[in-house]
């Protein structure tokens, strides 16, 4: 009988045990659940700016040096029967920097006030011509980028060499002539 009870005891005391241990845990869920519902939202108000940068034009060629023209030149192309000589200029150059984030692209004009003499008389009437367009007094776009082209460019940098030409014509007298070039950079595509 001894034995019996003996057991009956060790029953009842394993089975208050694990009674026990599964009412605590079930407490503790309950409570760590219950402390983290929250009645009010919480929010945090987040904001960047991203301000744009210039379009800048730079590091233009300050100076277009035409190859010389000889009367001899003149009157072989007047014989002819042309009315011009075609003079190379040398190359020009042109850095634009393009950091206005508008995806737009731009274009760079230009305009020529002509070639006359250092007192203003006799003014050749020939031609300019710079990256195969003819340039004269009013803007023509000799150069362009994509929104695309700047987006690829290291920091929005492109710089581009162009070819100028004169054609001086044949009647021209004798003299030192000199002109502008005008470069104006416009943003987004020519038009």
């Amino acid at each position: 009988m001894k034995k019996l009870v003996l057991a009956s005891l060790l029953s009842v005391s394993v089975l208050g045990a694990t009674s026990a241990a599964f009412a605590s845990n079930t407490a503790d869920t309950t409570t760590a659940t219950s402390n983290q519902i929250s009645k009010t939202p919480a929010v945090t108000d987040a904001s960047v700016s991203v301000t744009a940068g210039d379009l800048t034009l730079s590091n233009v060629t300050g100076k277009d040096a035409f190859t010389s023209v000889s009367a001899t030149d003149l009157l072989s192309a007047k014989a002819a029967g042309k009315t011009a000589v075609t003079v190379a200029g040398q190359d020009l150059s042109a850095t634009v920097t393009d950091q206005t984030l508008s995806h737009a692209g731009w274009h760079l004009n230009a305009n020529f006030s002509g070639f006359a003499k250092a007192d203003g008389s006799n003014s050749l009437a020939g031609a300019l011509t710079i990256n195969n367009k003819t340039v004269g007094t009013t803007d023509v776009a000799v150069d362009s980028a994509t929104g695309d082209a700047v987006d690829a460019a290291t920091n929005g940098v492109i710089t581009d060499t162009y070819k100028s030409s004169y054609d001086v014509p044949t009647n021209a007298e004798v003299g030192d002539y000199t002109g502008t070039i005008n470069w104006n950079l416009v943003a987004g595509p020519a038009k």
